[in-house]
């Protein structure tokens, strides 16, 4: 079944998948609402290594620039064995068009959270997924707080203990 001209978007996560992709919907101008089941003032902050694909990505919806001053920006990886014996240097830079990028998963996140609030998406917070039932071309999401919304497509984003 095709979805109609101006669907309407659910995307159930506000990580870095979540947002990353509303925000390439935007640029598209398809609109979507994120729903989120953690409070706003949640942070994850863990040290991470984006590939330069996930850079190209980042550039692409134009948090790149201001995020590759806040890490370190790594143009080669060098593969060793256990006894620390070079096996190999993979040139990522100038092969990607991008280095890898090691900073703080709460830069990132924040980022995106400033880059959606620019373009006017909508994140629901607290907002837990108990359900999902498809009814006549449309999913009815179902939240822990009573609450039901409606969707022409749903998309899962909440990572690995999905409910969706």
């Amino acid at each position: 079944m095709a979805l109609p001209t101006n669907p309407s978007i659910a995307i159930i996560g506000s990580g870095l998948s979540g947002l990353s992709l509303a925000l390439h919907l935007s640029k598209r101008n398809i609109p979507s609402t994120i729903y989120e089941f953690r409070p706003a003032t949640y942070s994850h902050g863990r040290e991470i290594a984006l590939s330069p694909n996930a850079c190209r990505t980042l550039d692409h919806i134009g948090i790149y620039e201001p995020l590759s001053k806040k890490g370190f920006n790594s143009e080669t990886m060098t593969l060793l064995n256990q006894g620390r014996k070079v096996l190999g240097v993979l040139e990522q830079g100038s092969m990607f068009g991008y280095p890898a990028l090691k900073l703080r998963r709460t830069f990132v996140r924040e980022a995106l959270l400033a880059a959606c609030e620019k373009k006017g998406i909508k994140i629901e917070y607290e907002k837990q997924v108990i359900g999902l039932e498809e009814q006549e071309g449309k999913v009815e999401v179902f939240f822990q707080d009573g609450t039901m919304v409606e969707a022409d497509l749903v998309i899962g984003a909440d990572g690995l203990r999905s409910n969706v």
